[in-house]
Order: structure tokens, then sequence, then C-alpha cells
């Protein structure tokens, strides 16, 4: 689906109904994005800017390919991305995911976030995504600048999530393992 419009900014309520791509340079959606289902949303190669939460249930997938997602709040958590089930969130090729204040990517069952060659943070504040890998998920971070990493409400050793960060900076790591865990890090 296609669109042309002359604004630079629009302000709409996002109902995705099957594969939706977003082709407008400098969008801006105030409303919380909610995909299920197999439903994808891919946004590429623009400028984009969302206010509100966003959550991913099922199969659903968010793509964000060589773009600017500007992840606008006012304070520290106000807003943030859900991925659940088996759902996916994908950042790559050059794609910057920004916002002048920290927010939390949660990840639930069996949910994967893959942050390739691009930017989870805000270069001049030093703030950005926190992504939290619980249950069974998947958090892939390769060649990339990112936030942090981590639930400071308290990572739990009954969670069987898999972290790999690879040739990539991060401004925090903090994971909570109980005494009884079982842990291996591998330096290459």
């Amino acid at each position: 689906m296609k669109f042309q419009f002359l604004l630079k900014t629009i302000y709409v309520p996002l109902i995705v109904t099957g594969v939706f791509s977003i082709f407008l340079s400098g969008v801006c959606i105030a409303e919380d994005i909610i995909l299920t289902g197999n439903q994808v949303l891919l946004i590429e190669n623009m400028t984009y800017t969302n206010k509100g939460n966003i959550n991913l249930y099922d199969n659903s997938k968010l793509i964000i390919r060589n773009s600017t997602f500007n992840f606008v709040q006012d304070y520290h958590e106000q807003y943030w991305i859900y991925i659940n089930d088996s759902a996916s969130f994908i950042i790559e090729d050059g794609s910057i995911l920004t916002s002048d204040y920290r927010f939390y990517t949660s990840m639930d069952g069996s949910s994967k976030v893959t942050v390739n060659n691009s930017v989870a943070l805000n270069m001049s504040s030093g703030r950005g995504a926190i992504f939290q890998p619980n249950q069974n998920s998947i958090l892939e971070i390769t060649n990339s600048n990112i936030d942090g990493v981590g639930d400071l409400a308290g990572y739990s050793a009954s969670s069987k999530a898999t972290i790999t960060i690879q040739n990539s900076t991060m401004e925090a790591v903090s994971l909570v393992f109980p005494a009884t865990s079982s842990v291996t890090f591998k330096w290459f």
C-alpha cells in the first residue's frame, strides 16, 4: 500500500490489517501500535516518529530497515516496546532507533530481537533502548551501538533467554542471577 501526501508530518492512528509498508517521509504516529497474527510493519528508507507503546504478538514483525525511528517520550519509560509470543523486532542496515529518554524493550515468550549494523541509542545523550530478554526469547546484537541489556526488576535464572552480542558497544549491562544459576560468558 503506497501513500502520497504533501505533508511532511501526519498524525494518524495505525491499524495494520496485513503486510504494511510505510513509504512516507517524516511520518509521526501518535497512538499505540499493535501487531497480531502474521502482520508485518516495514519501516524502510525514511524518518519515522512514534509517540506511544508498540505491542507485537503472535508471529507479527516490526522491521526497521535503513531508517531513523524516533521514539518520542516526555520522560523516561513513558512508553515501551513489548515483544511477545513468537513476534520479531528487527533493526538493520544502518538504522537508528533513538529517543531523548530511556525506554524498555521487553521480550517475552519465544520472541526475537535482532539489531544488526545499527544504533539503538541517542548518541548525544547516551539514552535509548534497554533490551529485556526474558523467558525463551532471543536477543542478537551485531556490529551495533545500544544503550543497555538487562532487567532492572531482576533477571530470572528460570529464564532461558539467549543473548548474543558481537562486535558491539553498550552503555550498560544489568543481569542478576540467583546463586543456583549456571552462567557462561564467552569472550572471542
